[in-house]
């Protein structure tokens, strides 16, 4: 049923009461996750009405009881859940669904920014956020990080580097995609002028 993408965020939760998908587009991800106990409740939104009636058609298939909302990011939630998976969006929009979404928003969250993760983590370590995880998957050419994050309400000191890689660096051949991949953005930025950040950054890539 699931992409490796999203099959990647399922592995993250372990088990929790209540689970909410921001984003969930097609509805597959909340639908895994109660069929396959890893949440006792589930919910999904979405901030479109196409997307969230295909959402409804598949739990209708599926057979299983799932809120559905329309909503932009938390704004329209009226409840809090244990868990939310965020993904498929831009890291700074994440991180920004997070901020708005104030008391709602779940200690709990499992986040797979498309582009700009490391403006994700910089909110994070800067709004009381510990990332305990991190692991990285391809699916078809492009390679993804898929972040299990925390409230501790305590800041994270961070280097440069730790934006771009993280904190937690495992030693996969997934991770020596996204290495590569951080490389050569780096590359292109230094074509602009002098970074002493991506000087670092690229050493740090390119160590074996």
């Amino acid at each position: 049923m699931l992409s490796p993408r999203l099959q990647a965020v399922a592995n993250l939760i372990d088990h929790t009461d209540s689970v909410i998908d921001i984003g969930t587009d097609h509805g597959y991800l909340p639908i895994y996750l109660l069929l396959a106990g890893k949440a006792k409740d589930a919910a999904a939104a979405d901030i479109k009405k196409g997307p969230l009636d295909n959402a409804r058609e598949n739990i209708s298939l599926y057979g299983v009881e799932i809120k559905t909302c329309l909503s932009d990011g938390f704004k329209q939630v009226s409840e809090k859940y244990h868990t939310a998976c965020i993904c498929g969006m831009g890291g700074e929009t994440i991180a920004s669904v997070i901020a708005d979404g104030k008391d709602i928003t779940p200690d709990t969250l499992i986040l797979q920014p498309m582009t700009g993760a490391e403006k994700l983590r910089k909110y994070l370590f800067e709004n009381g956020y510990g990332i305990e995880t991190e692991v990285f998957v391809t699916e078809g050419t492009k390679v993804y990080c898929i972040i299990k994050a925390c409230k501790t309400g305590k800041n994270t000191p961070y280097t440069y580097a730790d934006l771009y890689l993280g904190k937690i660096r495992p030693e996969t051949e997934e991770y020596k995609k996204w290495k590569q991949k951080i490389r050569l953005q780096a590359e292109k930025r230094m074509l602009g002028g002098r970074n002493d950040g991506d000087i670092e950054l690229i050493k740090i890539c390119n160590e074996k």
